[in-house]
């Protein structure tokens, strides 16, 4: 959630018919005497990808379980967004698929959900500074960016892997909400590897959670960047 600058070495949402495959069983006939023979009707979906794409399965041909699966699918091979992250193009077509996203949130509070708090594993960003493109190379994180948020205690904390999972940054902050979507954040401290420093007063920030479920959160940040993120629950549907 907490994605926010100024931390430079802060680690830490309808399928078109192309896409999807809906099938359906053939309706049966009506019986001889009029009456209507009751029908068992099935409809699953699949994605026609390469080998080695990941996408999302689910099981109904939902407008919300479609478009993510859709999302998942565009953002598979960005690598956390760093292969587009020159590509204004390629964005924009993946901020239309959050888009259609945000538009079917199920959560109408989510700052108030307790779905919010949870172990997010973050899939895709705009965000230059979380990806660390300009970080020289030994200092960019892998793929491995994590954001842990316990509402209760109104706390996050966001890590980091590099130099080949060898080293783990952390960022601890505190936070509280505006409903229906703002969540405001204060950093408290930056942890790289074994050193701890006190953040200023100056680091914070804010970001509107734009879709909640249990699967999937879409945060959209002060700096106009974009976060798409997954749960345990999440992760374990793409395949």
């Amino acid at each position: 959630m907490a994605f926010l600058p100024p931390v430079t070495a802060v680690p830490v949402g309808a399928r078109s018919t192309t896409n999807a495959t809906v099938r359906i069983t053939p309706r049966r006939p009506a019986s001889t005497d009029g009456a209507a023979v009751p029908q068992r009707r099935r409809a699953s979906t699949s994605s026609p990808l390469p080998n080695g794409t990941p996408t999302m399965v689910f099981s109904s041909a939902s407008p919300t379980t479609a478009v993510k699966a859709e999302l998942m699918t565009a953002i598979a091979s960005t690598r956390l967004g760093r292969s587009v992250a020159s590509d204004r193009r390629a964005q924009e077509k993946i901020d239309a698929i959050v888009r259609r996203l945000e538009a079917l949130n199920p959560t109408p509070v989510p700052v108030e959900s307790a779905e919010l708090g949870a172990v997010w594993k973050l899939v895709y960003t705009t965000s230059a500074s979380i990806l660390g493109t300009s970080r020289p190379p030994p200092l960019r994180p892998n793929d491995e960016i994590f954001q842990s948020v316990d509402v209760g205690a109104g706390t996050i904390t966001n890590s980091e892997q590099l130099a080949g999972g060898l080293l783990t940054n952390k960022v601890h902050a505190t936070f509280g909400v505006k409903p229906p979507m703002r969540v405001q954040v204060q950093f408290q401290r930056f942890q790289f590897g074994p050193l701890s420093v006190k953040a200023p007063a100056s680091a914070k920030g804010f970001l509107d959670v734009t879709y909640l479920d249990d699967e999937v959160r879409v945060s959209r940040g002060n700096k106009d960047n974009l976060f798409v993120l997954l749960t345990p629950k999440g992760l374990a549907n793409l395949v």
